[in-house]
């Protein structure tokens, strides 16, 4: 979701500025946020920590508890789809392809972000929960496969970071990637990606061709 499908960046920062800010913590920034997305929130504020000198699990733990309070409030202020994506899952539908959003932010916020800017596209949303282990472990993909009575000869993951490379690998299944997240081409071709898309056109191609 994040990075591939929503630009989240701006309303995930500004959740962990004001959580940072509320524990007198040193500011974050965009560019700090972007390079340590993609784990989970708690991998997240772990960095973050790690950085500022000050990391322990009690911390990590009242940081994040804030920070998902504070992230639910703020999650649509500025988040919006990449140009061009809406209407290339669209076609993906109409072309009968069954569509399935798995992310590592909380569940709760995957839903409602789904509904609000994807409503009726997909089958499954899915986000964070405690029933599994975050990406790139590969059995919350194998459950939605399962949901969909998919296998991996017939899925198709799309994704923008190395966490994504790792999960399809993790998963067996196609990879597709895209450069327009939250990690840049050569970061990909360096997590092993050998799709990359840079425009919804180029991912729809590689969607088709699979």
């Amino acid at each position: 979701m994040d990075g591939t499908i929503l630009n989240t960046l701006a309303d995930l920062a500004h959740a962990t500025q004001l959580t940072l800010a509320k524990h007198q913590l040193t500011d974050t920034t965009l560019a700090e946020v972007r390079r340590d997305v993609g784990n989970g929130a708690r991998v997240l504020f772990e960095r973050l920590c790690k950085t500022r000198r000050c990391f322990s699990d009690e911390l990590v733990d009242t940081l994040l508890h804030d920070f998902r309070i504070c992230y639910e409030a703020h999650h649509n202020d500025n988040t919006k789809p990449y140009e061009g994506v809406p209407d290339m899952l669209a076609q993906c539908k109409k072309d009968g392809w069954k569509l399935a959003v798995l992310s590592n932010k909380p569940h709760d916020d995957v839903c409602a972000l789904a509904d609000l800017h994807f409503s009726g596209l997909f089958t499954v949303a899915e986000g964070a929960s405690d029933a599994f282990l975050l990406k790139p472990h590969p059995e919350h993909v194998e459950h939605i496969m399962h949901m969909l009575h998919a296998t991996p000869q017939t899925c198709v993951y799309i994704g923008d970071s190395e966490v994504d490379v790792q999960t399809a690998h993790n998963a067996q299944v196609h990879g597709v990637f895209v450069d327009w997240g939250y990690r840049s081409r050569e970061e990909l071709t360096r997590a092993g990606a050998s799709k990359i898309a840079s425009s919804p056109a180029m991912l729809y191609q590689f969607i088709t061709q699979i």
